[in-house]
């Protein structure tokens, strides 16, 4: 049985496609599939694909969970309303009698990659290792912190998590979608031997374990597909990329679960006001960035289903730990300088609905407690004019995956209302700027962009001790301390508008990381004619 000891705490949420704007580049060929999708439905998907690692910094801020929720599905499955489904198709999970969080996960008797090898327990230590050491590997699993002691025997079907005392519920979230990546195509794209990446997962070695990261962290770029390294836990398989740069995905025979209803869906991210190529493909999209409007059709296509909705999730600037956002007085101005509310409403303007802007964390406008314990906070995140000298006569560089419409115009209006009390913003954006590129994102100094702006998932993005969830005290000293470290400054909820094609049935809108493709496996081909 190896044991990994907590070592690392991290503090709170510190490429374009290959093939994706032209064809000329593609062609049919080994990792690549033809033209012909033979009705086979596209969802497009707005942020372009930088990784299909959910886990890493890159994964992170490109919301690489909503193109592998299906490829490397948790262990838990988020789904509407916040309901954490187990998954039992591949591992189950159960807490252990006695006062300490204790997690016991057991893999399914047919828990199988893609390419016939057993998952096992080295697949879960790798990730928790990565998750907590976030310096070394480039990781955001803030959860992670809260890990002190993880127990695996080599090839083990059993894992056992234990957490700080009295860590609550919170557990559900580790193990998501995209952070379970395949120990065995990794250790040996690495060229390392399993006992030997065992044994330095365990220590924690950094130095000897730089083989194995930088797999880990640049090998599972969807749009460079690697069937021998990116090899699937979930009821799908990434097949390739057609000519029109979608990531095919094809079933995983290999999968213990059900049999998706649909063999083929066309991933196309990054492009989300690009429609189907034909009248005969239905068409899905997960719009953040557009109205609904922006996906064009022809005329004789089937009408589409329309939802537009304010998410689970709160678009949000996640400040640097380094540079001009590492004390806590710059923090303070930066936040009194921004007008949330105005920000909300640029984000409205583009996105053809209206969002509120939001001044907690944790909390999201949908919870129930919302009301309460805004009003408590509103204050704190209104700030007052003085609190803005810290950064007087400063730029402050802020950036967000590129191109983003609505983005860009929130961050125009930030400029607006900062530079009324004197401190520049500045827009550093670009097709491959990520949270990697925040100053201190890997200790030290290095980095240019001192604020990324992106959507956070108040379940799973802080460290904190966690709230009791519907407990109004808990969840606003919750609130209370946020608002006195300022790791994030929340702006306004996050805008989504699900456009649905009516041949394609079982579409559960959810507006949380994983997207509606949550239960891609259940959507179900529907003839209407």
């Amino acid at each position: 049985m190896m044991t990994l000891h907590r070592r690392v705490r991290r503090a709170a949420l510190a490429a374009v496609l290959v093939c994706g704007m032209g064809v000329a580049g593609c062609q049919s060929g080994p990792g690549h599939t033809g033209a012909d999708y033979d009705g086979a439905p596209i969802y497009l998907t707005q942020r372009p694909a930088l990784t299909l690692n959910a886990a890493s910094l890159e994964g992170a801020s490109s919301d690489a969970a909503v193109l592998a929720a299906r490829i490397y599905p948790g262990a838990m499955i988020a789904g509407p309303g916040g309901q954490m489904l187990p998954n039992t198709d591949l591992v189950g999970a159960e807490r252990l009698p006695g006062e300490d969080t204790r997690i016991r996960y057991t893999l399914s008797e047919g828990a199988t990659y893609s390419d016939g090898h057993p998952m096992s327990c080295d697949d879960y230590l790798l990730a928790a290792t990565a998750a907590m050491m976030p310096e070394a590997f480039g990781s955001v699993v803030p959860v992670a912190s809260h890990i002190a002691e993880i127990q695996c025997a080599p090839d083990g079907r059993t894992t056992e998590v234990s957490f700080e005392p009295s860590y609550g519920q919170r557990w559900q979230q580790l193990f998501g979608p995209g952070t379970v990546l395949p120990f065995h195509t990794i250790v040996a794209r690495a060229g390392m031997d399993p006992a030997e990446a065992r044994e330095a997962l365990v220590d924690g070695d950094a130095e000897r374990l730089a083989p194995l990261i930088d797999v880990w962290r640049h090998g599972f770029d969807p749009t460079r597909p690697d069937p021998e390294l990116q090899v699937s836990s979930g009821p799908y398989r990434l097949a390739g990329v057609s000519a029109q740069g979608d990531l095919h995905l094809a079933v995983n025979e290999y999968y213990p679960g059900d049999r998706p209803h649909i063999p083929d869906v066309y991933l196309r991210p990054g492009r989300g006001d690009v429609a189907s190529p034909n009248e005969a493909t239905p068409v899905l999209a997960d719009l953040v960035d557009k109205d609904p409007s922006a996906v064009s059709r022809e005329d004789s296509a089937p009408p589409l289903r329309i939802n537009q909705e304010v998410s689970e999730r709160t678009d949000s600037l996640v400040l640097a730990s380094a540079g001009v956002m590492e004390d806590q007085e710059a923090r303070r101005a930066l936040a009194s300088c921004v007008d949330s509310a105005a920000v909300a409403k640029a984000s409205s303007d583009v996105a053809g609905m209206t969002v509120p802007w939001v001044s907690t964390r944790v909390t999201a406008p949908s919870d129930p407690t919302y009301g309460r314990v805004g009003a408590q906070v509103d204050a704190e995140a209104q700030g007052h004019p003085e609190d803005t000298e810290a950064l007087q006569g400063r730029t402050v560089r802020v950036a967000y995956l590129a191109p983003h419409t609505r983005y860009r115009a929130m961050v125009e209006e930030m400029a607006r209302s900062c530079a009324a009390q004197g401190i520049t913003i500045e827009d550093v954006s670009s097709t491959k700027t990520t949270m990697a590129d925040l100053v201190g994102a890997h200790g030290g100094e290095e980095g240019f962009v001192d604020a990324y702006l992106l959507p956070v998932d108040g379940a799973s993005s802080y460290d904190l001790e966690p709230v009791e969830p519907g407990h109004k005290s808990s969840v606003l000293r919750t609130e209370q301390e946020l608002w006195r470290s300022i790791p994030t400054i929340p702006l306004a909820a996050e805008p989504r508008n699900i456009v649905a094609d009516h041949r394609v049935g079982n579409v559960v809108v959810y507006t949380g990381p994983a997207g509606i493709g949550w239960n891609m496996d259940r959507w179900r081909s529907v003839d209407h004619s």
